[in-house]
């Protein structure tokens, strides 16, 4: 590899922090510069044994569940076709290793060996493959590299939020993954500080408030902390996991987060993969199930890493039976919309960036882009995007969806924002199974957020008649309906049906009223109020 200018400094950081390596585990030669060129070589022997895992130099690699041992398989590919055999070499010692035996499995791999050993806490170990390799002066064996790796040290690990994290994540929560020894009965013990220094390690344990209980599962609700914990925004608060096993405790280091006033549905930093993607996003609706088919095949999910970040393509086609198109994350147990005893920055709304294609097709009927909550009890809420072309949309986007107008618009009845078991994002008249038609398109999604919701603040945007944080077009229709009528405050008239809802479909009713749209009050819908209106036009408040 060669770089034009002087990067040895930065090629010495790369080659020691694992970001530049060898093909194959080979050997890297130091860099060089030329006066010109930084480069840097290596050297590698296509025939040895390559790929191991536990990679080279690994550590935390687990061989405990609970008291019980269980062996490390070893994986490795055949370095050259004509391998007929692999001696496997294992040992305390790079320089006494023992042959283990020998694997008979032919053809590229990777291969595997289960090694069974008398392993101790945060230890060393080491092997090594020699492949052996028919060749037309007869068998020969090419002894292969060394590799080592290190056994867990026993602590709790994984966290979530990650150490350091800027927000919270629903559910609200916190979690861990289980180190090798924790008892699989009362095998953890919490603890929660605005000090970190009270949770050193090197430190003796709090015995007070901040000691949050011993248990045998690897999350803790956030609800829990409360009244010895109210998260402010904007403060640093600190939590550690010790693993106790009988007499012996092995002390977790102390992680961190920063409470911040909106909390993250998903902005799918986590994922690595659409399989990842799909497993957290799933298929379509429940209540209505029993109406139709299986809509699998109309919403595509996908994972996109690129320039951009990482975000969801969703696939609508409502060209195909049922004509709608959804895809849902699901909560078990149901999680709070509304923040908690120690998170209550609300009122929340929902905020989602999402970003589309001039050629996908947008029919206000057929493909509306909606968003929808579920309760515990079945209790549905549906919003529609107020910009009917809202997937043809090519730049990055943000549509704010104050909760309480989903909540007041619930179908059956109002939703429990308190107890969500699904979130919905769809493309259609959600659950019309005898819509004629639709669209083939895709759309993004990225950053679902709950925010304060600054939309409800008596006096702000009160040209905004369905609370969703924009005026716009939608807020136009509204006003136009009622232009140059009069409706007397005392006798409030009827609701508005969202425009282009079929006879006898469920759609959204907006509880709107005539004085809803008479800015001035003198029971007249008039230019006046129109001014009014033209002074908030396109105005979009996101959140705080």
């Amino acid at each position: 590899m060669k770089v034009k200018g002087n990067h040895l400094t930065e090629f010495n950081n790369y080659v020691n922090n694992g970001r530049i390596v060898c093909l194959r585990g080979g050997q890297l030669n130091s860099p060089v510069y030329d006066g010109t060129y930084t480069s840097i070589t290596g050297s590698v022997d296509f025939n040895l044994a390559w790929n191991p895992s536990p990679e080279t130099n690994a550590v935390n690699v687990h061989y405990r569940v609970g008291d019980v041992n269980i062996p490390i398989t070893l994986s490795w590919n055949s370095g050259e076709p004509n391998v007929v055999a692999h001696d496997v070499y294992f040992g305390t010692s790079s320089s006494a290793l023992v042959h283990q035996g020998t694997s008979y499995d032919v053809g590229p791999g990777p291969h595997t060996w289960d090694m069974a050993f008398d392993y101790k806490i945060y230890a060393n170990y080491y092997w090594r493959i020699d492949e052996i390799i028919n060749s037309d002066s007869g068998w020969i064996v090419k002894t292969g590299q060394l590799w080592k790796f290190k056994t867990h040290d026993g602590k709790a690990y994984n966290p979530k939020p990650i150490n350091g994290a800027s927000a919270l994540s629903q559910p609200l929560q916190l979690s861990w993954t289980k180190g090798d020894f924790a008892a699989n009965t009362n095998g953890h013990k919490v603890y929660f500080s605005t000090d970190a220094s009270v949770l050193h390690p090197l430190f003796p344990r709090p015995s007070d408030y901040r000691f949050r209980g011993q248990q045998t599962g690897t999350t803790y609700s956030l609800a829990n902390l409360a009244p010895d914990f109210v998260l402010v925004p904007g403060r640093n608060y600190y939590w550690a996991v010790d693993e106790v096993n009988g007499t012996t405790t092995w002390k977790g280091p102390t992680w961190s987060f920063t409470a911040s006033d909106y909390v993250v549905v998903d902005n799918f930093e986590d994922y690595n993969s659409a399989a990842e993607v799909n497993a957290n996003w799933l298929s379509g609706y429940t209540t209505c199930q029993s109406e139709g088919p299986d809509i699998t095949a109309n919403a595509v999910r996908n994972f996109i890493h690129d320039a951009d970040g990482k975000y969801m393509q969703v696939g609508y086609r409502n060209y195909v039976t049922n004509y709608f198109s959804e895809t849902k994350r699901s909560y078990n147990p149901a999680v709070s919309f509304t923040g908690s005893g120690v998170l209550n920055p609300g009122p929340f709304s929902l905020y989602i960036q999402y970003r589309g294609f001039a050629q996908n097709p947008a029919d206000p009927t057929y493909d509306r882009m909606y968003v929808a909550l579920e309760d515990s009890a079945g209790n549905i809420g549906v919003f529609n995007n107020p910009n009917p072309n809202a997937q043809k949309i090519v730049s990055w986007t943000s549509w704010t969806v104050p909760l309480s107008s989903i909540a007041s618009e619930g179908i059956p009845t109002d939703v429990n924002l308190s107890a969500i078991t699904n979130f919905y994002i769809g493309f259609g008249q959600r659950c019309n199974f005898y819509m004629d038609g639709g669209g083939d398109g895709n759309v993004m999604f990225d950053n679902i957020l709950l925010v304060p919701s600054m939309c409800d603040w008596p006096g702000i945007m009160q040209a905004d008649f369905d609370k969703n944080c924009y005026v716009n077009m939608y807020d136009l229709s509204l006003l136009t309906q009622f232009w140059l009528e009069s409706c007397p405050v005392s006798n409030p008239c009827i609701g508005i049906i969202e425009p282009g809802c079929p006879p006898g479909a469920q759609c959204l009713v907006y509880r709107l009223y005539y004085p809803v749209t008479d800015f001035t009050g003198d029971d007249t819908i008039d230019f006046e109020d129109f001014r009014i209106l033209a002074q908030e036009w396109k105005t979009v408040l996101l959140g705080p």
